[in-house]
């Protein structure tokens, strides 16, 4: 679990995981895509699984850019 340490918790990128994989909130993301029934729609899943993770990635990326650079531009 992610308790804000490092970083600030990412839960609603469960809901965007379930949207774009088409399952409802009760449906567990891994289960579901190992009960897929071939390796191909398996690999399909995951992939939009870390597409999701990737755009979340870039996005805090581009806000701790945003911050740092707001930061520095202070100082000057």
């Amino acid at each position: 679990m992610v308790d804000g340490t490092l970083c600030l918790p990412q839960s609603w990128m469960f809901g965007a995981m379930r949207a774009v994989l088409g399952i409802d909130g009760k449906t567990d993301v891994l289960v579901y895509i190992e009960s897929l029934p071939s390796l191909e729609a398996k690999r399909e899943a995951q992939s939009k699984i870390e597409k999701v993770e990737e755009d979340a990635m870039n996005k805090m990326v581009y806000e701790l850019f945003n911050l740092l650079t707001s930061r520095l531009l202070r100082k000057v």
